[in-house]
This record gives C-alpha cells, sequence and structure tokens, in this order.
C-alpha cells in the first residue's frame, strides 16, 4: 500500500513473490535500473497487467540467488529465510560466503567501486572523472585516499545535459546571463552516501559526526545520509555545494565564522524547518536552500544579492529581507507556496526575473523608493496579491510582471514605461525567437487603475481588463489602446484639466470630477496600504478653489458661534459636589447670558446684509 513513485530511483528491486498492484506507479521507468523476479513467478511477471516497461527490465533468476543477493546486500538480516526451502539455504549460504569477498565492478581514473557499494577515490582527478564517466549506483561508504587534497560534490564546469527535460519552468536557453543557476539545476550529486571514510594519512580531510571536513579549507565538503541534528564546528567559513542535499536534517546550527553557503547545500531538505543564519554570513550561492521546508527564516545583515532559486518552493509565510539586501535574485522565492508577506528593505535596487513567480498567497507588499527594475515575470501567477503602488521614484518595469494577477487596485506614478525584454534574457517557455513581448502589465484584470500623470510608454492594451479608471491628470496618448475590455466603459478625470480632455477622442464615456471627490475615491482605495504618498500630487492645484468658497456664504460662520452655549453645563457637571445655591446661582446667569446674546444676534442680522454685500 504505497504511493506512487513511492521509490523514485532504484539501482537493483529484488521481488520474492508475485507482482504487486500497480507495479508500474511503484517504480520510476526512467530511475530504475535493474528489476530482478523469481523463476517460479515466471507466468504472473509476464502477464499484461504488468507494464510493458517493468516487463523490458525483468531478469528471472532462482529464488535462492534472489535469497542470496538480499543477504549479501543486508548482511543476512531479513526475514525471508524461512520462506526458503533446507537445499535453497545451503545455496544462499554458498552464494553469500562468495560475495563477502568485494569486487571491483566499475573502475575510472583514480577511482574504483566495488560490488558491495565501496567507492574509493585515490585522487583529486577522480572526482571529475567519476562525474562524467562514472555509474550511477548506489554508494554506501566513500573512502577519501591518502593522497586527495580537493575534493567537492559539485563541478562548475560541468552539465548534465541529459536532466533538460526535468527541470520545467527553470530551463533557460540564454545560459550567458543564467550560467551559475543553469550548471545547478542541470547535475546534482551522483550519489548520497551512508557512511564516509578518510584514510589514514590524509593531511586535507577529516570525518566528524557525519560531516567531511576540509580543514585546509575550512569547508564542510560533505554529509553522511543520516545526519540529522546537526552542529557546525567554530571556525568553518564555508559549506560546499550539495554538502546535505536531500538529507532528513531537522535542526542546523551555523558558526559565527561562516561566510558562505554553497549552491544546493541544503536543497531537498523537507525536515529542516528553522534556519537562523549569522551575520558572518555574506553570500548566499544559487539554489542553496531550493525545496527545503523552512518554515521560519533569519538572515544575515550582511547579504547583498539573494541569487536565484535560494529559497524557491520552502513554506515561510513571512520573510523580512535585511536592509542590505540589493538584488533578489532569478526565481529566488518562486513557488514558495505558503508565502504570504515579503518585507523588502529600503535600499533593494533589483526584483530579478520570476523572483516571486506562484507565491500564490503572497498579499499586498510595499515597495520602497530605491527600487529600481522589476524584471519580467517577478510576481507572475501571485493571485493573493490585490493592491500593487508603484513609488513615484519609480520609472520602468519589464514586460508582464504581474502576469495573471486579479489585482483590487493597481496605481501607476506620472512618469512610467514597460520595458520590451530581449529574446536573449527571457526563459525560453512560451516564446519564438521572433515573437515581441507586449510591454504590457501581465495582470488578468483590475477593479480600479489610478493613473497619477499622462506620460506613459506602454504597449497596445497594457491592461488586459480594468473596471474602474481615474486619471488625476492630463490624458495620455492613445488613451483607447491602454485597455483590451473596459467593463464600466467610464474613465473619470479632474475638472480643472476639463479643456485638455475634451480635445481627446476616444470610444469610453469621458466624466470629470472635482478633484476633491477623485481625491477621496483614491484614498478609500489605498487607505491600507502604507504608501499611499503619490495621491496628494494632484492636489496643489486646485488649492486655490476652497479660498473663494467662504466669500459665498458668510451667514454660516455666525452659527458655530451658538454651539458653545450648551458648554457650561459640563462644568456644572464637574462641581456636582459644589454648595447647591452656588450651582443654581450659575445656571441662573447662564440663561441671563444666552438671553442677552440671542437679543443682540437677532437685532444685528438686519444691519449686517449691506456689509457683506
Amino acid at each position: 500500500d504505497f504511493d506512487a513513485l513511492a521509490f523514485y530511483r532504484v539501482d537493483n528491486a529484488y521481488f520474492f513473490d508475485e507482482p504487486p498492484r500497480d507495479i508500474g506507479k511503484l517504480l520510476n521507468e526512467e530511475y530504475t535500473t535493474n528489476i530482478y523476479c523469481p523463476k517460479e513467478y515466471t507466468s504472473e511477471w509476464n502477464s499484461s497487467s504488468v507494464d510493458k516497461w517493468v516487463r523490458d527490465k525483468i531478469t528471472f533468476i532462482p529464488l535462492s540467488e534472489i535469497q542470496a543477493a538480499v543477504d549479501a546486500e543486508t548482511g543476512g538480516r531479513t526475514a525471508l529465510s524461512q520462506d526458503v526451502t533446507p537445499a535453497e539455504n545451503s545455496e544462499a549460504s554458498s552464494a553469500q560466503a562468495e560475495a563477502t569477498v568485494p569486487v571491483v565492478t566499475d573502475k575510472g581514473r583514480g577511482w574504483n567501486l566495488t560490488d558491495d557499494g565501496v567507492l574509493t577515490m585515490e585522487s583529486d582527478a577522480a572526482w571529475m572523472d567519476y562525474l562524467h564517466n562514472g555509474p550511477e549506483k548506489t554508494v554506501k561508504t566513500l573512502v577519501i585516499g591518502k593522497n586527495v587534497t580537493d575534493f567537492c560534490m559539485y563541478d562548475v564546469s560541468y552539465k548534465n545535459l541529459e536532466r533538460k527535460d526535468e527541470t520545467g519552468r527553470i530551463l533557460i536557453s540564454h545560459e550567458d546571463r543564467f550560467t551559475p543557476i543553469f550548471r545547478v539545476v542541470y547535475q546534482d550529486p551522483k550519489f548520497m552516501p551512508f557512511q564516509i571514510e578518510v584514510q589514514e594519512g590524509n593531511r586535507s580531510f577529516v570525518v566528524s559526526d557525519g560531516l567531511l571536513i576540509d580543514h585546509v579549507k575550512k569547508a564542510v565538503v560533505l554529509s553522511d545520509i543520516r545526519v540529522k541534528d546537526v552542529v557546525i564546528p567554530e571556525g568553518i567559513r564555508s559549506i560546499s555545494a550539495w554538502a546535505f542535499y536531500s538529507r532528513n536534517v531537522q535542526t542546523i546550527s551555523f558558526p559565527s565564522t561562516l561566510q558562505t553557503i554553497g549552491a544546493g547545500a541544503f536543497s531537498n531538505c523537507r525536515s529542516l524547518t528553522c534556519v537562523i543564519l549569522p551575520d558572518s554570513v555574506t553570500t548566499l550561492e544559487p539554489a542553496a536552500f531550493q525545496g527545503s521546508g523552512i518554515q521560519e527564516l533569519k538572515l544575515s545583515k550582511n547579504i547583498r544579492v539573494i541569487e536565484g532559486e535560494v529559497f524557491s518552493g520552502c513554506d515561510m509565510r513571512e520573510v523580512t529581507l535585511p536592509d542590505s539586501v540589493e538584488i533578489i535574485g532569478v526565481s529566488a522565492f518562486s513557488s514558495c507556496f505558503q508565502l504570504e508577506h515579503i518585507n523588502l528593505p529600503e535600499g533593494l535596487k533589483v526584483i530579478d526575473i520570476s523572483a516571486f513567480y506562484f507565491c500564490e498567497k503572497l498579499q499586498d507588499i510595499t515597495f520602497p523608493a530605491s527600487l529600481e527594475r522589476i524584471r519580467l515575470g517577478a510576481f507572475e501567477r501571485c493571485f493573493g496579491l490585490k493592491t500593487v503602488v508603484l513609488p513615484d521614484t519609480f520609472k520602468e518595469i519589464d514586460d508582464c510582471v504581474f502576469g495573471w494577477c486579479e489585482l483590487e487596485t493597481l496605481y501607476i506614478p506620472e512618469h512610467f514605461k514597460i520595458s520590451m525584454v530581449p529574446n536573449a534574457e527571457r526563459p525560453n517557455e512560451g516564446w519564438s525567437e521572433e515573437e515581441n513581448t507586449s510591454r504590457s502589465f501581465g495582470v488578468y484584470s483590475v477593479e480600479t487603475v489610478i493613473f497619477a500623470g499622462s506620460d506613459y510608454d506602454f504597449g497596445e492594451y497594457a491592461i488586459r481588463e480594468a473596471d474602474q479608471v481615474i486619471f488625476l491628470g492630463k490624458p495620455p496618448r492613445n488613451i483607447d489602446d491602454l485597455f483590451y475590455k473596459l467593463t464600466s466603459n467610464t474613465v473619470r478625470y479632474p475638472e480643472e484639466f476639463e479643456s485638455d480632455w475634451m480635445a481627446v477622442s476616444s470610444k469610453y464615456s469621458l466624466v470629470k470630477v472635482p478633484i476633491e471627490t477623485l481625491n477621496d475615491m483614491v484614498t478609500a482605495k489605498l487607505d491600507q496600504n502604507e504608501k499611499p504618498t503619490p495621491t496628494p500630487r494632484p492636489t496643489p492645484k486646485p488649492t486655490a478653489k476652497p479660498t473663494a468658497k467662504p466669500t459665498t456664504r458668510p451667514t454660516a460662520t455666525p452659527k458655530p458661534t451658538l454651539m458653545p452655549s450648551p458648554t457650561p453645563m459640563p462644568e456644572a457637571e464637574n462641581g456636582a459636589g459644589a454648595d447647591p445655591v452656588i450651582i443654581a446661582l450659575g445656571v441662573a446667569i447662564a440663561l441671563v447670558v444666552a438671553a442677552v446674546v440671542y437679543l443682540a444676534v437677532r437685532g444685528r442680522k438686519p444691519r449686517k446684509k449691506p456689509r457683506v454685500k
């Protein structure tokens, strides 16, 4: 009773019985090498109910040989011997005895691999040769030879092109821009050892608590697959690429000396839920924590760049970036499906391609005034994003930054441009080399669009669908080309620019509105956003109007003078503990004063009109 692909990568699969249900879904066709089945069940395994790819990989051998092979793999710890006949047990014992002597099955330049899963690296060139030419087999024990001085799990010059079809969206055709991510994505460790040993006499490497440490470079190079609660020793400066890839790490403690975490170092560590980086860390290489289970994240105050794919696919709900961060890299937080809030620092300059792609729960964000560029698809498919206020200091974004988002409010500064993305800088998904980008926001729909000015350089139909449109300035060029569909068919503009708007020929209904009303409408839309600062910009023009209005209504000013009349009452209440005679006398005086004021005002009213006129 297993889920599909319960065993993703299998070198040798041994079956003691007839085929289980859905055997084709249990194993992965691409990454299952050998399937051994007992001759006693040949007809059952050759049945049409068994997937063809499974039948093609089956080797039928006697049950006794299967038992011997499994005993050799497990040291005879299985409970299946009782199902084998005595004669078969005798055969299995003989086979096991022969199998106890390791036999070298694969070898290359400076390395060899035995049938019991022991891989020995004898020289510095060994790993590079094994990476390119070695088999993808289970390695139980990795032995670092006494002459090895340089070893790491990652070769920056190597690309495993066979993995291209697996990478999905991150497949980038233009390597000049995306080389670091490209190379990380297209290779992963060829093995994850159960145990690591260093031959006596090696002067560069030691093993401590399951960690292979290069004490010359002060680096953790690799870990065995059993590590769970990890403490990186003080003095370590770097954690090498893929060092903890896909381990069951549950807790990690970093030293105050750590500076660099390598590419893919903690990728796919799903049990790792909390990461607190010391301020000594300055570099997180691509995909360092990609696909890990991080729910709580505290970053170093000295990280300037969040590299590509670093936290892609993690489980954080909220992230606060330190003030030191200037660049958020390609797909840095993509597919963080639980991410709701991202606090961007003042000082941030670039949000790169697909940085927050498919963060479907991401809510309203505040862009800092320092921001200079938002790249292609940075917030694509962020379906929880409802309010976007682009700061007035911001002048330009790439095409389709908010692809497929359904916004409630979009505020656009006075001067703004959507740039075409060159072919050499696009992911190769869905584009042809000859096809131009649309130079649009990419949003699926917007309820209210607010244009602070009129100086805009967009492509045709920059906004696919909108309901309410508000302009706070003069009309832009080609207003009819801004929207593919305008549900209300109405564009509101300030009445002080009526002459400019009347000169515009548009298919939409143009409605002039007092600037105060427009400001109220804008404020109502942006009152939940921390940076509604752009809205007051149009107000200097209509400020002259309020000064003229009071001259037409002078009679209203005397009315407030009557309002203070109830004020003596609270004073009487405050003195509730005083002499009743004094209270009564105070009330009588107040009534007399009120009567005198009333008669005086009534008597002066006829003489007031000529003075006002």
